[in-house]
């Protein structure tokens, strides 16, 4: 199955179509302005969780996993789906198994992240 079809499956299945990519695109400015503040808290979050903090050697390390999130999120509010989505979020699934983060773990993390980001769209 060729990259372009694997993509056009997993959005399909997603219920991402063009009207989602509209309103993703629409919502990108509030979202942009809290992107950094809700990836502070998630990453403050990570450091009181023992459990989830040993996957960070340390503070700089940790800045660069949120840079990567950083960059990655940018992708998803811009309804960019496309050679650059799919290696973002093919580096970042990488990353996790390189690591061996368990799926409770980056479940949990993008219910973090998501769950802040409807709050904060609930108050604007």
């Amino acid at each position: 199955m060729s990259d372009a079809m694997s993509l056009s499956n997993r959005l399909a299945f997603n219920l991402i179509d063009s009207e989602t990519i509209s309103s993703l695109r629409e919502i990108k400015p509030l979202v942009s302005d809290e992107l950094v503040t809700v990836l502070d808290s998630f990453y403050r979050h990570i450091e009181k969780t023992a459990d989830a903090a040993r996957f960070f050697k340390n503070r700089e390390h940790m800045n660069a996993a949120k840079a990567a999130q950083i960059r990655h999120w940018h992708l998803i509010i811009e309804g960019k789906f496309d050679s650059n989505y799919i290696s973002s979020a093919t580096k970042i699934g990488e990353t996790h198994f390189r690591l061996g983060v368990e799926p409770h773990w980056y479940i949990g993390g993008y219910n973090f992240v998501i769950s802040s980001i409807v709050e904060i769209l609930g108050t604007k």
